[in-house]
């Protein structure tokens, strides 16, 4: 008897980075928006501590994902299943795109060809001491948890900027100053 077995690797690297695709991730978070106008991210011109926060997903996949009905929580809101964003229905990132959700105000200017959302809730209520980021998927189960104590040990994200992923999707979690 003969047997064949083949080997096949599921590492797929569908934008040629030379990394395998990690999915739908988060590449940047601003839990602490700096004072002034620095601190206007969504630049609607005004600065607001909660407004101004937001997350940046990355699709680093070969397949579109649809977050349409999909649930956010932070870690306060994740214990009382209460969500502070739901994404509304349409909300397709494409392979390679990108999806920036802020806690609130109108968004205006040039975000890099990024999908832009703002919190359904008004608030995402980061913490910048420490904080967890979940999204539960239409069943109710988890479908992306990042935890800024064990996801990005060693970042302190209330120091009045961003934290990233450097290099961008593939490195660790450091201040946007450092990357």
């Amino acid at each position: 008897q003969k047997v064949t077995l083949t080997i096949v690797d599921d590492d797929i690297d569908s934008n040629g980075d030379g990394f395998p695709d990690k999915g739908f991730i988060i590449n940047e978070t601003l839990f602490d928006p700096p004072n002034g106008a620095a601190g206007d991210a969504n630049g609607d011109g005004t600065r607001s501590a909660s407004e101004d926060e937001f997350i940046e997903f990355i699709n680093d996949s070969d397949q579109p994902v649809d977050l349409s009905g999909f649930t956010l929580f932070d870690e306060t809101n994740l214990a009382t299943n209460d969500p502070r964003h739901t994404f509304p229905a349409g909300t397709i990132v494409p392979p390679g795109g990108v999806y920036v959700l802020f806690g609130g105000g109108s968004p205006s200017g040039d975000f890099g060809n990024a999908q832009v959302g703002v919190s359904t809730s008004g608030n995402m209520n980061l913490s910048n001491a420490e904080d967890r980021i979940v999204i539960k998927n239409l069943q109710g189960d988890i479908f992306l948890d990042f935890n800024s104590v064990t996801d990005a040990a060693g970042v302190d994200f209330g120091v009045d900027q961003s934290a990233t992923s450097w290099p961008d999707i593939n490195g660790p979690n450091t201040l946007h100053t450092t990357a």
